[in-house]
């Protein structure tokens, strides 16, 4: 060790070159005239600490020492406008000269995503502390898949705040309907069970930290791709429903499945649910779905024919003469009109008229046929989730 204090910074740098080009440390050390352990010993040392004082080099250093990372780390978490020319001068005062391509690759490696020179937020602090956690993610939907990792942000939401609400953050996005959707994200409300990397969902939280007036959600579509929609914490929205609300227990609380006693088309009892029925209350299902072993039948009551895409169509000038078909739930008849399940659009200058309605794409898990009510049944009947009591209530929507 006294020889390598003893050791010139032009000799030191030599023996890192040498190293960095491929050179073994006999080879180094019969070139500079020293003994390899001396080279040994000090590419060691260069390679534990390449930023520190006793080994300078040539340039800025490619790496920063561990504490250097851990300082601009917490810079960067307590100030998220931080650029990579304040972590420079940061370092700088501190005695390490770096460069800014050496900021954005350690931050790399630490997880983080480096910024531009100008005056832009390096990173939000949901961002640094999801990267710091390391856990990734993958969610597959019914349609799409995504893969995230997992951070944590203060949300808020309908002047609710909910402080470091866990949350994944999108890393790829490699299919539809992400590739072409127009909406930021997706705002889980299933039950925790159900949950992607153990997180908590926005809406446990809220009840842990007892937010809410009581403990329910409401959602409200607005029909006809209006403006209008809304989703209300803690409370219901009378002036979006009339009537009174009708509920049915949650019987896996999982998703928001409730059970379904019984299908009629045309006010006609089909008795495919006389053995029971499950049901998946979902706003992010765009369409009513049909367990598929009936699909075929639903599809012949209604009087549809499937064309050269799997798609089924109706007359458009005899929409108005369609069935109206109707779910019963814990004695209650839910009726949905031909206007609630068809979708009209133009097809070059053509009317095109579609039924809403798919087979569903999710196995049951007690056996009995699923169903999934998606917007097509949740524009006609404004819902009322209940975690308090753990039921769904359903009245008709204004």
């Amino acid at each position: 060790m006294g020889k390598t204090k003893e050791l010139s910074k032009d000799i030191r740098d030599k023996m890192v070159d040498l190293h960095k080009a491929g050179m073994g440390y006999r080879t180094i050390g019969k070139q500079l005239g020293e003994k390899a352990t001396t080279v040994g010993a000090i590419i060691r040392k260069w390679k534990k600490f390449k930023t520190t004082v006793n080994l300078p080099r040539s340039g800025p250093p490619c790496k920063i020492s561990p504490r250097g990372a851990s300082m601009i780390i917490r810079k960067v978490r307590d100030q998220p406008r931080t650029t990579r020319q304040d972590l420079v001068n940061d370092l700088k005062r501190a005695g390490t000269t770096v460069s800014k391509k050496t900021i954005s690759n350690t931050l790399r490696r630490h997880g983080l995503k480096s910024c531009s020179a100008r005056k832009v937020p390096l990173l939000k602090p949901a961002h640094v502390q999801a990267r710091l956690s390391s856990q990734t993610i993958y969610l597959r939907y019914g349609t799409g898949s995504l893969y995230a990792v997992l951070g944590y942000d203060t949300v808020e939401v309908a002047g609710i705040t909910v402080p470091r609400q866990v949350f994944g953050l999108s890393t790829r996005e490699p299919s539809q309907p992400f590739l072409s959707s127009k909406f930021d994200g997706i705002l889980g409300m299933a039950y925790p069970s159900i949950a992607i990397g153990q997180a908590t969902p926005v809406m446990d939280t809220m009840m842990q930290d007892d937010l809410l007036q009581e403990n329910l959600f409401a959602f409200y579509l607005s029909r006809n791709e209006e403006q209008g929609s809304e989703l209300s914490f803690g409370e219901v929205d009378q002036s979006k429903y009339q009537g009174q609300i009708y509920w049915t227990p949650v019987t896996a609380e999982t998703y928001w499945q409730i059970g379904i006693d019984g299908f009629q088309v045309n006010n006609q009892e089909t008795g495919w649910c006389s053995r029971g029925c499950q049901a998946i209350v979902d706003t992010g299902t765009p369409s009513l779905t049909c367990p598929h072993q009936f699909l075929g039948y639903l599809m012949r009551g209604i009087g549809a024919q499937q064309n050269q895409y799997g798609e089924y169509m109706v007359d458009c000038s005899e929409t108005q003469n369609l069935p109206t078909i109707s779910l019963t739930m814990s004695g209650v008849d839910f009726a949905l009109p031909p206007s609630a399940y068809i979708s009209v659009y133009y097809q070059n200058g053509h009317q095109v008229c579609t039924v809403n309605i798919y087979p569903t794409y999710l196995p049951s898990q007690n056996g009995q046929p699923l169903w999934i009510l998606g917007d097509v049944f949740l524009r006609e009947y404004y819902s009322v989730f209940d975690r308090s009591n753990n039921r769904v209530g359903f009245a008709t929507a204004v």
